[in-house]
């Protein structure tokens, strides 16, 4: 049997709208609002749950939102370690809004319109894939003012980079190249510039393959490792200054005891011996196996095998070869052109 209690209905239908008799005790200690109070909350555009859960898909704990103040937070989605939410945090000037799942904050919109990442990467392919991964600390751009640096790549000393140098000047800059944390080269508005001890390498960086390095002020052609000198062709070799010459071996020279030989590699041409302390000179021709003595600025040099007291350049064993016979040490300067790659 149902009995109402009047003085409790009463209360809920004619109760004010505000204040603490808008909220009515049950006998079993439930709270329920009067109708003026329900109504009043529903032409107000919203209705506090106050805790509860609201039938459907929207539950109070995974869904919450601030008193809309300048200073407030709200959080839209999870609220714990559960799931994702976005959180939107208001000061009194601005604000950001969050990207959180698993309670932690992954993405920052700052108000200045900067989406940061708060995690140390950003994957772009599996989560635990390093070749999909830009790392922070390997991926530094500025603030694009004139004069600021960007670094793409290594910036410490396990692996190569590209650093991006501004100027306060227009049209200036530099790209520069660096491995291990050694610049190698670097690009400015003049052109390609190589470090003191760096070379070019072509096709390879082996014996096997050609390259190029700075010497003082010249360029000397070497192989990629740099174990020896290597060789450079042309359709030819144009002198741009009268005061040089336009072939100079000054640093060719071959110091030979006594009765000692020099075999100079397989060809066929000219020949220019230089004794180094008197400059005495002489040109040969060889070609077939055989020398001749075109001329000569002393009487020190013979073709063929020499005699006493002579240098000769003869033809022995396959090869042409500087025979020292004077009896003394002699240091001799050496320069050739030759047409036939056989002797």
């Amino acid at each position: 049997m149902l009995v109402a209690d009047a003085s409790i209905m009463r209360a809920i239908v004619q109760g004010p709208a505000t204040g603490p008799a808008s909220s009515i005790v049950l006998p079993t200690g439930q709270s329920v609002k009067t109708l003026s109070r329900v109504a009043a909350e529903l032409v107000g555009g919203f209705l506090p749950l106050a805790g509860g859960t609201l039938s459907g898909t929207v539950k109070a704990p995974n869904f919450a939102i601030g008193n809309e103040l300048v200073s407030d937070a709200g959080t839209v989605g999870f609220t714990n370690v559960n799931g994702p939410a976005i959180q939107f945090y208001g000061t009194s000037v601005s604000g950001s809004m969050q990207l959180l799942t698993g309670g932690l904050a992954r993405w920052t919109l700052q108000s200045a319109g900067h989406l940061v990442p708060n995690g140390s990467f950003i994957s772009l392919g599996a989560p635990a894939s390093p070749v999909a991964s830009i790392h922070a600390s390997n991926y530094k751009m500025a603030g694009e003012a004139a004069a600021d640096a960007g670094t793409v790549g290594f910036t410490n000393n396990n692996g190569p980079s590209l650093t991006f140098w501004g100027n306060s000047s227009a049209g200036t800059g530099a790209l520069v190249a660096a491995v291990g944390s050694s610049e190698i080269w670097r690009t400015v508005s003049s052109g390609l510039e190589l470090t003191a001890t760096a070379q070019l390498m072509f096709g390879g960086t082996t014996s096997s393959f050609p390259g190029l390095r700075r010497s003082g002020t010249t360029i000397e052609a070497v192989l990629a490792d740099a174990s020896a000198f290597g060789s450079l062709g042309a359709g030819a070799f144009v002198a741009k200054s009268g005061a040089v010459w336009p072939f100079d071996t000054t640093g060719i020279s071959q110091t030979i005891g006594v009765g000692g030989t020099f075999s100079l590699a397989a060809g066929a041409g000219l020949v220019v011996l230089t004794e180094n302390t008197t400059g005495q000179c002489a040109l040969f021709i060889c070609g077939g196996g055989i020398v001749i003595l075109v001329a000569q600025t002393a009487t020190i040099y013979a073709a063929g095998t020499p005699g006493s007291g002579k240098i000769g350049l003869e033809y022995s064993g396959g090869v042409y070869r500087i025979n020292n016979n004077t009896g003394s040490t002699y240091t001799i300067g050496i320069a050739g052109v030759r047409v036939r790659a056989a002797s």
